[in-house]
């Protein structure tokens, strides 16, 4: 599965958010399967941070039932997201040592 995640720079080895921040799901990494909205928080990022900042995509990948942890149906029960909103936050260090960086690239437009 591709899951994306929205930033103002690249992130290949994500770490778990401050614990001071108030998150949907506390502190975390949060990804998302939909690029579109993905898109929408590193615009949204960029706009907050202003400058001369970037709003960048980046592509992570669990390995979780490639490396037999997750069995498929538990797989698919996790990964079921709802199509124009959803968010899947890794809350420990062990979680997101199943990610792997892929790719990103930089957004030109943000509305």
């Amino acid at each position: 599965m591709k899951l994306y995640h929205g930033s103002t720079e690249t992130i290949k080895h994500p770490k778990l958010l401050n614990k001071q921040r108030l998150l949907d799901f506390g502190p975390g990494f949060y990804l998302t399967s939909s690029r579109e909205q993905a898109e929408k928080w590193a615009s949204i990022k960029k706009k907050r941070a202003g400058g001369e900042t970037k709003a960048i995509v980046i592509y992570q990948t669990p390995t979780l039932f490639e490396t037999g942890i997750l069995t498929k149906p538990e797989t698919i029960a996790r990964l079921k997201v709802h199509r124009l909103f959803d968010q899947i936050s890794f809350h420990t260090a062990k979680a997101l040592a199943h990610l792997a960086f892929i790719n990103d690239y930089e957004i030109d437009q943000v509305d």
